[in-house]
């Protein structure tokens, strides 16, 4: 009999792209926290939402490093290319927005919130974009997203 390195929750087909979920939640800086929220996108048109706990980290459990999936984002038609993760701004605490991108000229924007205590991470689609582009004869061509970033400006800065 073989064993297998596959995961529940864990997409089997090809991961294209991974964002780390940096959420503001304590004190620490994010290498002395003992948790780590990521989130994968792949071909298989789910965002996969894990929190990696450092070994020895949960009482009572294993000593090796515990990776869990806590949710699955569900909405692209296609393969998901891309993804960006943005705080709420300066001291943004548990809440911030996830940007995914994928084929079919899709780009979502999620705003996701982690329970600390729990570890519960909640989430809701804010908006759904179809790009489209034109060439130069005026024919529609479908936008492929492969790459995302974004910044934060302050009121201050804008005014």
């Amino acid at each position: 009999m073989c064993s297998s390195d596959l995961k529940v929750g864990v997409p089997n087909l090809k991961i294209n792209c991974a964002a780390r979920l940096d959420f503001d939640c304590d004190d620490t800086t994010a290498s002395d926290r003992n948790h780590l929220y990521f989130a994968c996108g792949g071909e298989e048109t789910l965002i996969s939402l894990f929190v990696y706990h450092k070994p020895g980290f949960i009482v009572g459990a294993s000593p090796q490093p515990q990776l869990r999936l806590l949710s699955e984002l569900d909405g692209h038609h296609s393969g998901i290319r891309a993804l960006h993760y943005t705080g709420s701004g300066s001291g943004s605490g548990n809440t911030g927005f996830l940007l995914s991108g994928g084929g079919r000229s899709q780009l979502i924007a999620w705003r996701l919130c982690v329970t600390e205590l729990t570890q519960e991470l909640r989430h809701e689609r804010l908006q759904m974009l179809t790009l489209v582009g034109e060439d130069s004869s005026k024919e529609r061509m479908d936008v492929r997203v492969m790459d995302i970033q974004s910044q934060i400006r302050s009121q201050a800065s804008e005014g």
